[in-house]
């Protein structure tokens, strides 16, 4: 995941970037949603 984040910034590709975190958060958010479930 770090060296994921690392060839990101390395491109400079901001969107690649925001998507990457938005993809993270969000399946971080499902996980605890179905962990409370």
């Amino acid at each position: 995941m770090i060296l994921q984040i690392a060839v990101l910034l390395k491109k400079g590709n901001v969107l690649n970037m925001v998507f990457f975190y938005a993809c993270h958060f969000s399946i971080c958010c499902l996980k605890k949603a179905i962990e409370k479930m």
